[in-house]
Order: C-alpha cells, then sequence, then structure tokens
C-alpha cells in the first residue's frame, strides 16, 4: 500500500516521539498502531521505529499494558519494511 503524502504520517509520528509529554502518555497499543500504519505505507523510518520500540518496551512492564495483539502488529511491521 502507498500513501501519497508519507511525509504527512512521519511528522505526525515524529511529532509523538519528539515531544516528552506526549511519549509519556503514549500506550504500548498506541505505538503499536503508529509502528502497523508505518509498515502497511512501507515508510521505512528507522529512528520512529527504534522510538516506538522504546515505548512498547517500557510498558512491557505495565500489568496488562501489552497484549499480544500489540506485538503481533509490532512484529508484522519491522517484518513489512
Amino acid at each position: 500500500m502507498n500513501c501519497e503524502n508519507p511525509e504527512t504520517i512521519t511528522k505526525l509520528i515524529n511529532h509523538v516521539i519528539t515531544s516528552p509529554d506526549l511519549t509519556g502518555r503514549c500506550t504500548a497499543q498506541e505505538a503499536s498502531n503508529m509502528l502497523l500504519s508505518l509498515g502497511r505505507l512501507e515508510i521505512r523510518d528507522r529512528e520512529a521505529f527504534a522510538a516506538l520500540t522504546q515505548i512498547l518496551v517500557r510498558r512491557l512492564n505495565e500489568a496488562h499494558a501489552v497484549d499480544s495483539q500489540t506485538i503481533a502488529n509490532s512484529l508484522w511491521a519491522y517484518d513489512a519494511v
């Protein structure tokens, strides 16, 4: 799947990952959804993938914060790009 304006998606995701307040409030599911979006749109943004993965890793210690679908979506995104 291609996106007519991938810069917009990348810009929005970069806004989240560069804002300490937004990064701190970002849930594992939200990070996973952003990763999935990047993967589906075939956007290869190493910085975004790394930052979103860090959010997921931080959330692993929270009870019920990361479910199997969240992990599956994230892994799919990595495989897609």
